[in-house]
């Protein structure tokens, strides 16, 4: 597999992988507890988090046995109940680490497990785009429905479009292509992150995914369609 050159004017970054899980999820229910293509969803992000960074934090509220056992040595955070409900936000969970684990110099790469179809490549490209690129953040994305062009807000009786007053008349077919997070993959840095209070949102770079890649898991058919997906491409790959 492939390495991309991670060398550049930053004396050895050190990259640290969170993989962030919670026993309660919404939609398919224990879905980072699933077996998928024979270990869980979380474990299966927690190895390429560890393969792909050489360090790993996971935090989950979940009591993990031996299923831990092959990470001994990284961090498992015990995530306090009041961010391990439906209500908690990513960056409350993210300035929960940095406090806790006293984290200052590190590049975050936050891996959610429900996009099991992320590649080693893709988190490798994304290092390297962020490395190279002066960004705040690397945020993967993959294309989005662009007819979201023709929407607007109301206020106060009057349509005010997301974009150009134009789009709303245009055919689709002219509109330009539209991207959105398809949450597999962020990158930034923890002073970057404490600075903007937040995920840095001012200077954000895109790592474009495939539809394939970026499916993401929330109800049973994504989990046995993205299974499907995994087993058909392990055998191509195993060939001889």
């Amino acid at each position: 597999s492939m390495k991309v050159d991670l060398k550049c004017q930053d004396t050895d970054p050190v990259f640290f992988a969170v993989v962030p899980f919670r026993t309660g999820s919404k939609g398919l229910k224990g879905k980072n507890f699933r077996s998928f293509c024979g270990r869980s969803l979380w474990s299966r992000a927690a190895a390429q988090g560890l393969r792909t960074c050489g360090n790993l934090i996971c935090t989950t509220d979940a009591e993990l046995s031996q299923e831990w056992e092959e990470f001994s040595g990284q961090i498992l955070d015990r995530r306090p109940s009041h961010l391990s409900d439906d209500t908690s936000k990513m960056s409350d969970v993210i300035f929960h680490l940095i406090d806790r684990y006293k984290l200052t110099s590190q590049i975050i790469v936050l891996l959610q497990p429900t996009n099991p179809l992320r590649s080693d490549e893709d988190i490798y490209h994304a290092m390297a785009l962020y490395l190279n690129s002066q960004c705040k953040m690397v945020m993967s994305v993959s294309k989005k429905d662009n007819r979201v062009l023709k929407h607007g807000f109301i206020k106060n009786g009057r349509f005010e479009t997301v974009n150009r007053a134009e789009y709303c008349f245009e055919n689709r077919q002219n509109l330009p292509d539209v991207f959105g997070p398809n949450g597999a993959i962020y990158i930034f840095r923890v002073a970057d992150f404490l600075a903007a209070q937040g995920f840095p949102h001012d200077s954000v770079f895109a790592y474009e995914m495939d539809l394939i890649s970026s499916i993401d898991i929330d109800k049973i058919e994504d989990f046995e369609n993205a299974e499907r997906i995994a087993n058909a491409s392990d055998s191509e790959t195993h060939e001889p």
